[in-house]
């Protein structure tokens, strides 16, 4: 924890997530709300959405099958953000998204593929692919797992500042 009682969040094979609007855990054709709860002092008819919600790797792989029209599995949405469990089977035959994305290995190894250059993944790497690019995975192992994390608007975030700024806003 920094001095001004912030807090660093970081991934691993586990999502925790905290947010203080609607969570839901994602079902083909649409999302199921978590139960809502209430907190003390609010009357009963007005429930709170679910501040946190936490979905292991071992709940996320076992959701079957992607829906029909889709290669991955919806695991979680909250607001813009979906995530969903990437498992290729073969060939990753994934086109460029309209929106920006975050992939985070879960397990198994290959090589991430951005249009021009390869990289070598493993459990823990993060990438970032903006809105539009055209990438892929290869040469990947048969137990290879990604989370997947769309977010933000059609098109994709722009960058508003440099890096050094976005920097400098965390270190405070």
């Amino acid at each position: 924890m920094k001095a001004d009682g912030a807090t660093s969040v970081i991934l691993n094979l586990d999502i925790a997530v905290i947010g203080e609007r609607q969570c839901g855990l994602g079902t083909s054709g649409g999302h199921r709300s978590l139960r809502p709860s209430t907190l003390a002092g609010l009357r009963e008819t007005e429930p709170t959405m679910p501040r946190t919600a936490h979905v292991t790797l071992s709940e996320a792989t076992s959701k079957g099958p992607p829906p029909p029209g889709n290669l991955a599995v919806p695991i979680f949405a909250h607001g813009t953000l979906e995530v969903e469990m990437y498992t290729p089977a073969g060939t990753d035959r994934q086109k460029p998204h309209d929106r920006d994305e975050i992939y985070v290995v879960a397990r198994g190894t290959g090589t991430f593929f951005d249009g021009i250059t390869g990289q070598e993944v493993r459990p823990g790497s993060f990438i970032f692919v903006a809105a539009g690019q055209s990438h892929r995975f290869e040469s990947f192992t048969s137990d290879f797992a990604v989370r997947v994390f769309f977010y933000g608007a059609t098109g994709g975030e722009k960058a508003d500042q440099p890096a050094s700024q976005l920097a400098e806003r965390h270190d405070r």
